[in-house]
């Protein structure tokens, strides 16, 4: 398990660099942290607050209508949320939709 975290801290690494092709990642620059892997930790959870946005992303028109999405996010929000993680929901993004 300490591996595939690694792994994906890693990879979230690399997803996270700006995309020439997105606006959207260009403003998340000044949030951006380098060394992704650096931050894990066994209790690393107990100390997150995540933003949880309903719109557009649980929108069934958006979305395609997908339900086995809605119901794989659901159970990822739960299982952070029994490992401490505080889920703060919804969040608007007040421009999700442009």
């Amino acid at each position: 398990m300490e591996n595939l975290v690694w792994d994906l801290a890693a990879l979230f690494e690399i997803m996270a660099k700006h995309n020439e092709e997105d606006d959207y990642s260009a403003a998340a620059n000044p949030f951006r942290y380098d060394n992704y892997p650096k931050f894990i930790n066994a209790r690393g959870f107990e100390e997150l607050c995540i933003g949880r946005p309903r719109e557009p992303f649980w929108n069934q028109t958006y979305q395609g209508y997908r339900p086995f999405i809605n119901a794989g996010l659901e159970a990822t929000f739960d299982q952070m949320r029994s490992l401490g993680a505080t889920i703060v929901d919804p969040v608007v993004l007040w421009n999700a939709q442009e």
